[in-house]
């Protein structure tokens, strides 16, 4: 339950970042459609790192 609560806060987070940084007004729908199309580019790009930063971890050499 904790993980949840911390997954959701997180993509809050990048939510409320999102709008900062393009200061969007979501009343707006064109400033709506910016703001999902912005979303789902970081939400994808995360998830891209994560595969990098995963797969650079597995390629290592953990044996001493």
């Amino acid at each position: 339950m904790k993980l949840f609560i911390i997954a959701i806060f997180f993509f809050l987070l990048g939510a409320f970042f999102i709008i900062s940084n393009y200061n969007l007004a979501l009343i707006v729908p064109s400033n709506v459609n910016i703001f999902f199309d912005k979303y789902t580019e970081w939400f994808f790009n995360m998830g891209k790192n994560f595969k990098n930063i995963t797969a650079f971890a597995i390629k290592q050499d953990w044996i001493p």
